[in-house]
């Protein structure tokens, strides 16, 4: 199973940088969240990355997904991981 995490740095003028992160589970789905991060958020689409996660569905491999993501946190698991 493939997942998608999708991720942009949203600098609005009156606020504090932060950065939005939403997970989909198909590419339409990716396609349709970049899509709104340039349409309400304001980003440029070379400025929103998106990463993808092949997930081994058996328990056990669940387990080592859940177990890296705690110890790593999302922003350092991700650059072509599999798990």
């Amino acid at each position: 199973m493939k997942l998608y995490l999708i991720e942009a740095l949203v600098t609005p003028a009156e606020t504090t940088p932060y950065v939005a992160r939403t997970w989909t589970v198909s590419q339409a789905e990716a396609a349709s969240t970049r899509a709104r991060y340039t349409s309400e958020l304001g980003v440029a689409r070379k400025d929103i990355r998106t990463n993808t996660l092949d997930v081994d569905t058996r328990k056990e491999g669940l387990v080592t997904l859940l177990n890296q993501l705690a110890r790593t946190g999302i922003t350092d698991f991700f650059d072509g991981a599999k798990v």
